[in-house]
């Protein structure tokens, strides 16, 4: 009964902070969105829970705590797995961004796409700079201001799209390796 209303309650977190930036992009717009940029012709809504471990190992890799129930897109072209799209939404300074990841199977950024961002907007990131970080990899280090150019005047912007893709990047590698088992 316990694990049921933890489920229940940790749902009800994801979609407080996760349906403002689908709400907004919207499920049709990412299906169109993947389909032109990736050739998807279907996108499946899933969830991982991770487990005590897996939970400790995202955290030793990303140095932040992270909600252990995460939703993400399968996309497929035909049958073939394409790879995985996350939502991140995260805090910058005092409000929120929300960022579309999309991640092959490579384990690799295939695509980025700014949803939302509600901080001023001479501290949002320039697309340019987000393409900097498509074909990033798993094993890419991803710090703002040493591996990336820092965006001028918009430091804490530049260290969180790129905390938000290193965690995606990390996910995509327990979600293969959880298709593998």
């Amino acid at each position: 009964m316990i694990n049921k209303k933890r489920s229940m309650l940790l749902w009800g977190l994801m979609l407080l902070f996760f349906a403002p930036a689908l709400y907004a992009f919207g499920l049709a717009d990412l299906k169109e969105y993947l389909h032109t940029r990736l050739g998807a012709d279907r996108v499946t809504s899933q969830q991982i829970q991770l487990s005590r471990s897996e939970s400790t190992w995202l955290q030793a890799r990303l140095g932040v705590a992270t909600n252990p129930g995460q939703r993400f897109f399968s996309i497929y072209r035909a049958d073939e797995l394409l790879g995985w799209a996350f939502i991140d939404t995260h805090r910058v300074r005092t409000r929120s961004e929300s960022l579309l990841i999309v991640v092959n199977k490579q384990k690799q950024v295939a695509a980025l796409k700014l949803l939302r961002f509600l901080e001023p907007a001479e501290y949002k990131p320039p697309r340019r700079w987000l393409a900097t970080l498509e074909g990033k990899g798993s094993s890419s280090p991803l710090r703002a201001g040493v591996d990336l150019d820092a965006i001028s005047g918009a430091t804490m912007t530049s260290v969180a799209a790129s905390r938000a893709v290193k965690k995606a990047l990390q996910l995509s590698v327990l979600v293969h390796k959880r298709l593998e088992e």
